[in-house]
């Protein structure tokens, strides 16, 4: 989290700097960086997460899990319970990142 003063004040958390130009004054940059790449017929599927879930799961995993499921929905609710897991594993129950998927 950014604050605004070193008294509090507004927050941001890095997760919506997008467009928060407010912030640029101490160091945030607003603007993201951004890759595209082709769509092919040959792709089965686009999977869009925050770090949150990419921080403990290897593309390769999440690719097999969403393999799995007929729906994105129930690919992405698991990939939520997945990465909720590790983060417990790896940083203890009383703290995770923001996980959207």
């Amino acid at each position: 989290r950014v604050w605004s003063s070193p008294t509090g004040g507004c927050g941001l958390a890095m997760s919506r700097s997008i467009g928060d130009d407010i912030f640029t004054r101490i160091g945030v940059c607003a603007t993201p960086v951004t890759s595209s790449c082709a769509l092919l017929p040959s792709h089965k599927w686009l999977v869009l997460a925050s770090d949150g879930v990419w921080e403990f799961l290897e593309t390769e995993r999440v690719v097999t899990l969403v393999e799995l499921h007929e729906h994105a929905s129930d690919s992405a609710m698991q990939l939520v319970q997945l990465a909720a897991r590790a983060w417990a594993v790896e940083e203890g129950d009383d703290y995770r990142d923001d996980i959207t998927a």
